[in-house]
């Protein structure tokens, strides 16, 4: 097993921060700063993905790949949801108007919904597609797979003016993560000029957009708008800045070292997902009573890490007391993740 590489943490610690800046709801400037936050995230998922199958893929079939998969993301956060809704029923929210509206809460249980479980949905789609994407990597020469990448985006891009159809919305909306998983995928046998192409095309692109709904509108737009689902306009701003990170991403460690705080990254960074869930139920209670966006972040954010932590403590301490091995798998994929 090669030595573990925690540029991927630190950089998947900086997505998710991303994603809870953007929870708080900050300004116009912040919002857009942070608007590569999911791309980034679904990127190294292709990346880790790559890394695992070198392990993994060969050993186990595709149905137990995908059950794992589910029992990874699906069941943590019927899990959540359980938790959170409890909240709501004891009124221990602090926000004072939540409903619980029964339509919404199935479709948070099945992912179906634009709330904070839809990234579920997206690494749920991943997860079905990843092998398949694997396979295509494979027989896709890097030399070719920057204009291939582009034209698929730009295809999804004109696809997507067809229509607002809310099926067809759930389904294509996915074509650009998969994209981003493709190139996390492709990463590691894209030499750093092709990845320097990419990032570079797309600016072009990115550049080219903005100044055209500037334009159009008279002020600069945030890529946010062009988000749900995600078009070019936002893509491409995201594969630019996710681009550089990777290229710079040893100087990153570097720095990180240099100011110790690259193991507390790589715990965010190696337990993402149940940080994503506490911050939701840390947020719901804190909100209503903290009006500046930056001190509702810099609370939400370490108390979900913190609880986090303990969560960790304690499972691997129930996990040291048990023998069975299954008992203890099943565990670790629950609440370690």
């Amino acid at each position: 097993m090669g030595k573990r590489d925690y540029s991927i943490d630190i950089l998947r610690a900086l997505a998710l921060a991303g994603m809870i800046v953007a929870h708080c709801r900050p300004g116009a400037l912040v919002m857009q700063l942070r608007g590569f936050d999911v791309p980034l995230i679904v990127f190294l998922s292709g990346v880790s993905y790559v890394i695992s199958s070198r392990k993994n893929q060969e050993t186990r079939g595709y149905l137990s790949y995908c059950w794992k998969r589910f029992k990874r993301l699906a069941f943590p956060a019927w899990i959540f949801l359980i938790m959170f809704y409890a909240i709501l029923f004891t009124g221990l929210s602090l926000k004072g108007n939540l409903v619980i509206r029964w339509e919404e809460v199935i479709g948070n249980f099945t992912f179906v919904t634009d709330w904070y479980t839809w990234i579920i949905r997206i690494f749920l789609v991943m997860a079905l597609c990843a092998p398949f994407l694997y396979g295509c990597s494979k027989r896709l020469g890097p030399e070719f797979f920057p204009p291939v990448f582009a034209g698929i985006l730009l295809a999804y891009e004109l696809l997507a003016r067809l229509t607002d159809n809310k099926v067809y919305y759930y389904i294509t909306m996915n074509i650009p993560y998969l994209m981003m998983f493709l190139y996390g995928v492709m990463t590691p046998r894209l030499s750093g000029k092709r990845i320097r192409l990419v990032a570079g095309l797309f600016f072009v692109v990115f550049v080219a957009l903005a100044v055209y709904y500037y334009s159009t509108t008279g002020a600069f737009q945030i890529t946010q708008i062009r988000k749900y689902p995600p078009r070019l306009y936002y893509t491409s701003f995201a594969i630019t800045v996710t681009s550089v990170l990777w290229i710079l991403r040893n100087r990153i460690l570097k720095l990180c070292d240099s100011i110790r705080i690259t193991s507390v990254l790589s715990f965010i960074g190696s337990h993402t997902l149940w940080i994503y869930f506490w911050h939701i139920i840390f947020l719901m209670l804190l909100e209503g009573r903290i009006g500046n966006h930056f001190v509702l972040f810099a609370c939400v954010f370490p108390l979900a890490v913190a609880a986090d932590y303990i969560q960790v403590r304690i499972v691997e301490s129930v996990i040291g007391k048990l023998d069975n091995e299954t008992t203890c798998k099943n565990l670790r994929l629950l609440f370690l993740g």
